[in-house]
């Protein structure tokens, strides 16, 4: 299978440093970006990848059947469009769109098309995500009770020095919001995923900092039908630590550390009345799993784990955590 790249920033660097020529029968034969000064560096970093700034030159090739696209927010909706009604498979990085509108917009455009819309909510692949799912939906820990999950890390966007590529973090016009929809959006899907349930009702408390506009640190509180609740916090001011997950039932629970994050040490303890044990974790990296996902699932016909559709959860309970303060 050959896939394209759509955007050429930090994030393609990232994907393609995490899974190039570790999966079998998938190969990155192009790309795109509309800024040329940009493009031209990627080429020279992977000067096998062909470039181009003509993104109806890119979906007109007759030797692409996917594309990956890690282009800001903003633009995730009419892209996915756009590859689904030229044939393409889609990859898209989250968060998936400014709204559930767009998003609706983009499950539409791939159904309609026969594409496989995948988006790279990547935390549902990592090893220690997939064992604490199967033990829940296994029964081990009996009823869930609680839920918590964060991620933070310190990112200074009032530095003059801050990083061309991430400055549309913060221009909600682009982002579609802060922290939220950054570090927050992978804790929302892995929370959703991990219970198998919709929220029934959420609210969110936020801290901004005034010359940026957007929040830098969120705590969502949500509760389930089944009267389970959860917590998320999620923060670009408190330096990387080992982010956690606490799932507590009423026989048993799990407690996650450095599997959220850069982390390839992550670990997972099962706590009871009796004592607590560890539960060993063969690592690998979840970029390639997910990537290994999005290839059989187009082979198969099948739908992934975060399908356009299967994803709609999310993005529907992080507009309603915004709604609760606006």
């Amino acid at each position: 299978m050959n896939i394209a790249l759509i955007g050429t920033g930090a994030m393609a660097h990232r994907f393609l440093k995490a899974v190039q020529g570790q999966v079998r029968d998938v190969h990155f034969v192009a790309a795109h970006s509309r800024n040329a000064e940009r493009l031209g560096q990627f080429q020279k970093e992977y000067p096998r990848i062909e470039c181009t700034t003509d993104l109806n030159e890119l979906l007109g090739r007759g030797d692409i059947q996917a594309v990956y696209i890690s282009t800001p927010a903003e633009s995730h909706a009419a892209l996915s469009i756009a590859a689904a009604r030229a044939g393409r498979h889609v990859l898209c990085e989250k968060p998936m769109a400014l709204n559930v509108a767009e998003c609706e917009a983009m499950v539409k455009a791939a159904e309609a098309n026969g594409a496989v819309l995948q988006i790279g909510y990547m935390m549902r692949f990592h090893p220690a995500h997939q064992l604490i799912k199967q033990r829940i939906d296994a029964g081990e820990l009996g009823t869930l009770r609680f839920v918590h999950l964060e991620r933070t890390v310190f990112i200074d966007f009032l530095s003059p020095d801050i990083p061309e590529h991430m400055k549309w973090f913060i221009h909600p016009e682009s982002s579609g919001g802060g922290v939220l929809m950054d570090l927050g959006s992978h804790l929302i899907d892995l929370l959703l995923y991990l219970t198998g349930d919709e929220v029934e009702s959420c609210q969110l408390q936020i801290r901004e900092e005034p010359p940026l506009g957007v929040e830098t640190d969120a705590q969502a509180s949500l509760r389930f039908p089944g009267g389970l609740l959860a917590t998320v916090f999620a923060s670009w001011q408190v330096p990387l630590h080992d982010n956690i997950i606490q799932v507590y039932g009423d026989k048993a629970s799990l407690f996650a550390r450095r599997t959220l994050g850069p982390y390839t040490d992550g670990t997972v303890e099962r706590i009871t009345g009796t004592g607590r044990e560890q539960i060993p974790i063969t690592y690998r990296n979840h970029y390639v799993f997910q990537l290994e996902h999005f290839r059989d699932c187009i082979a198969e016909s099948r739908e992934p784990i975060t399908s356009g559709r299967a994803c709609l959860a999310t993005e529907r309970t992080r507009e309603l955590l915004y709604r609760s303060i606006r």
